[in-house]
């Protein structure tokens, strides 16, 4: 590993493509990591020839400064200080991971934080409030599964993604920031419900050490 105060960038949206070449084995640490213009996410993630989408080549890796506790690490060290984060640690029916995304404490019970489905027009909408504390590129990872029965899940895409920032309808997520107050987001999915009679979704959170 080999420690670098520099920023890395690989080409430009008016030339790509380009390519870093890293033929050596190991891992250099910058400061930042720009691919094409854009600025990749940092704390310590590291980027190769399999997640750069081409813009690095060979054996070497790039790790964007250093990792820092997680955002959940630091929310669960006061409000689930054991157990995992598909746990519920307070027992209100909301796993840890769920009540750190939807701002719940241990002090608290939760489950009127859990999303709402309903119906709007010919579409059905699923919304949620996400703590933007929980935000954490990288490290907390926030999708939404839709499926016509309570067994098979994600049909295309597969999942829908929560973006971190504010989006309309990218493809039927939209991310509200500020709302219904500042430092919450809300999140909302609205997808047709024809053809089918019947359609479920469900929140799924991934914290990644």
């Amino acid at each position: 590993t080999f420690a670098d105060t520099s920023a890395i960038t690989i080409g430009t949206v008016a030339a790509s493509p380009a390519v870093l070449n890293l033929p050596n084995a190991g891992t250099d640490i910058v400061t930042a990591l720009v691919i094409d213009g854009v600025t990749q996410p940092g704390n310590g993630v590291v980027y190769d020839s399999t997640n750069s989408g081409g813009a690095i080549t060979g054996d070497g890796k790039i790790q964007v400064g250093t990792a820092s506790a997680s955002s959940y690490s630091t929310w669960a060290a006061t409000n689930a200080p054991t157990g995992n984060a598909d746990e519920d640690f307070d027992g209100d029916g909301v796993s840890n991971a769920v009540e750190f995304v939807l701002g719940g404490l241990a002090s608290t019970k939760d489950l009127a934080k859990l999303p709402m489905v309903a119906t709007s027009g010919g579409n059905m909408t699923f919304t949620f409030q996400r703590d933007q504390d929980s935000i954490d590129p990288g490290k907390t990872t926030v999708t939404i599964e839709v499926g016509t029965n309570l067994v098979t899940w994600n049909t295309a895409p597969s999942p829908y993604a929560v973006p971190d920032g504010a989006v309309a309808n990218n493809p039927g997520v939209s991310v509200v920031k500020d709302s219904p107050s500042a430092g919450t987001d809300t999140v909302t999915l609205a997808i047709p419900r024809s053809p089918d009679t019947k359609k479920f979704a469900r929140l799924k959170v991934v914290i990644t050490p």
